[in-house]
């Protein structure tokens, strides 16, 4: 056991100095906040809930669906 944590250990020091690991990383953190927050909050601001032209949704639609609710991704709510 203890030979495979060492492995282990000098795998993950390896991929800590490539760049290509920090880039996925960051797109990764990017494409998490913009799709579980960002496509949320302009749900909600422009009182729509998808992102298709609907010309039937105005402000009374957004306070009728969204009352009591807040922006954020699905498990916060």
């Amino acid at each position: 056991m203890s030979a495979v944590l060492h492995a282990t250990r000098a795998e993950l020091l390896r991929l800590r100095r490539w760049p290509a690991v920090w880039i996925t990383v960051g797109a990764w953190a990017a494409l998490a906040l913009t799709f579980g927050y960002v496509f949320d909050y302009v749900s909600w601001a422009t009182g729509t809930e998808s992102f298709a032209s609907d010309p039937g949704t105005g402000q009374a639609a957004r306070d009728a669906s969204w009352r009591g609710r807040r922006p954020g991704p699905w498990w916060v709510r």
